[in-house]
């Protein structure tokens, strides 16, 4: 979105959120103004602007798929998790962009819309929650900081990749226990339910949190709380809406090929995810359990994994000390011991056991970064009482969102919109122009896209709006080189991909070659420039 219409939406929702509070000071509802504009605005200001990630583009040509055919890019009509890599990928946030995509068409902004818009829902419904709760005031501002301006949940916010989406909705999670907190009704127990059921639908890496966190939630609510009735009607809820996720796995180790149920596919993986795991290698397992736990360590320390869609080149994209801080807010909350730490409490303590089995990534380490992130600023909350800390903290926090805000959008401006390592995969808008004007020249002749980078077959089609039966009648051999987990074609129909080592062009075909590639033979062709990208043909 433009900086016109990125700063009227801002304000308008801001100040509608700040003028519609009472008994409050002048100070506080300008100061709620205002980290409510830099928040969305954050979100909406150019949120197209970053080159479109792979997984993105899985995401947008099966949303596209699904939502003109009712299947996904291999034929599988309406699948509970999607064939996509060949090793899966997480159905909700796909489902959730089909209407997106219908009315807007196929494109990088119509793939991000829905979770930047769904980001900003979170950030007035938190605010409207902690407003209702009357939680301090001090406590809001610093939430909304923790949540909502911290550089790693403002570029999660305008990725479509679609495990992104498990954060927002942790989040809305947190939102409810506060108002169940305030007010146990039975509303709320079925509203968790639901986020349950979304959350295991988000992003398959939690499963195993949830496996922890469900288990003691309807404990809670039904020997401690008494509320049996609807504890047992949330189980339920559960129960139903999450087979499918237990026949998926059944069939994947058991079975092993497809299964129509009610209308919906439950797939067979040609491979799986199972490496994200630590004992997946074999060896000692406690060894690998306790050198996950210290690289995750590291890892929420330094606030980097190398990947550009998250962190920008010597970039912190998390709260600076943020273990010390949640160490401090996890105190806070085992000490208060109210029914909403206890519930926080459940959160942390499924945290922990992700951190120690799953290896440590941000994408990996989403989740576990909001519940971190919240018990930082309980932490934050009660160091605050000194007014020195908190002239500082505001002080810091303020420099280091600017600080961000120029590595994004100036220092590493260009790897940001097309960067060609080979293990990032964020290719330009240009890179598109260039695959819609080469699919119109010659298109009896063979197409050729020399790449270092894997996986360029989803952006051909992502770019030209292939249709599944075509795909699956011109896809060449599926491959899954050197035991990765993410399949690559080499070819569809007269288009090539991933070669890289040409030694001689041919004159008749037609050739896309990103800048980073030096080719020698080319002066007999006519081309057509794209930024990064170069068109040969004759």
């Amino acid at each position: 979105m433009n900086l016109f219409f990125s700063i009227i939406v801002s304000a308008v929702v801001s100040l509608l959120f700040s003028v519609s509070l009472k008994n409050t000071s002048k100070v506080f509802r300008f100061s709620i103004f205002l980290f409510m504009f830099l928040e969305i605005f954050l979100r909406l200001y150019n949120f197209d602007r970053m080159g479109l990630n792979m997984d993105e583009a899985m995401v947008g040509v099966n949303a596209n798929s699904l939502g003109k055919y009712g299947k996904d890019i291999v034929l599988n009509k309406w699948p509970m998790y999607l064939y996509a890599w060949g090793s899966g990928m997480n159905i909700l946030y796909p489902l959730i962009v089909i209407p997106f995509v219908k009315i807007l068409g196929l494109t990088v902004f119509s793939v991000r819309l829905p979770i930047v818009l769904l980001s900003i829902v979170a950030i007035v419904y938190t605010n409207i929650v902690l407003v209702k709760v009357k939680e301090s005031k001090s406590f809001i501002l610093i939430l909304n900081y923790c949540f909502f301006l911290v550089p790693f949940t403002i570029r999660i916010s305008q990725l479509a990749i679609e495990s992104m989406l498990l954060p927002i909705l942790l989040i809305f999670l947190i939102d409810t226990f506060y108002l169940f907190s305030n007010s146990p009704k039975s509303r709320y127990i079925l509203q968790i339910s639901i986020l349950i059921s979304l959350i295991a639908y988000s992003y398959s890496g939690y499963w195993i949190f949830l496996i922890s966190f469900t288990p003691l939630f309807y404990l809670y609510i039904i020997r401690y709380r008494k509320m049996i009735r609807w504890g047992i009607v949330g189980i339920i809820v559960n129960v139903i809406t999450c087979l499918p996720i237990l026949l998926f796995v059944i069939n994947n180790y058991v079975l092993k090929r497809n299964i129509s149920l009610f209308g919906m596919t439950i797939p067979y993986l040609k491979t799986s995810r199972a490496g994200q795991f630590v004992f997946s290698d074999g060896g000692n397992k406690l060894k690998a359990i306790i050198e996950n736990g210290v690289n995750a360590f590291n890892l929420l320390n330094n606030g980097n994994d190398g990947l550009i869609w998250l962190s920008t080149p010597g970039e912190n994209s998390l709260l600076v000390g943020l273990i010390l801080f949640s160490i401090v807010g996890f105190i806070v909350v085992i000490n208060n011991s109210t029914q909403f730490d206890v519930l926080s409490l459940f959160l942390g303590i499924s945290s922990i056991l992700l951190i120690l089995l799953v290896r440590a990534t941000l994408t990996h380490l989403n989740g576990v970064i909001i519940v971190l992130l919240y018990f930082s600023a309980r932490g934050i909350n009660v160091l605050s009482q000194n007014n020195y800390f908190v002239y500082g903290f505001i002080v810091f926090s303020m420099v280091f969102t600017f600080v961000f805000l120029y590595s994004f959008y100036y220092q590493n401006n260009s790897i940001i919109i097309n960067d060609f390592d080979p293990n990032s995969n964020v290719c330009s808008k240009d890179y598109g122009k260039a695959i819609q004007f080469a699919k119109k020249l010659n298109v009896n002749e063979q197409h050729y896209i020399l790449s270092n980078r894997r996986c360029q077959y989803i952006y051909y089609l992502f770019y030209t709006g292939m249709s599944p039966y075509q795909f699956n009648k011109q896809k060449g051999q599926e491959l899954f080189t050197n035991g990765s987990d993410i399949n690559s074609y080499r070819r569809i129909g007269k288009w090539y991909f991933d070669y890289s080592n040409l030694n001689k062009l041919n004159k008749n075909s037609v050739y896309i070659i990103p800048n980073d590639i030096k080719i020698n033979d080319i002066s007999s062709f006519k081309k057509k420039i794209f930024g990064e990208y170069t068109v040969y043909f004759n």
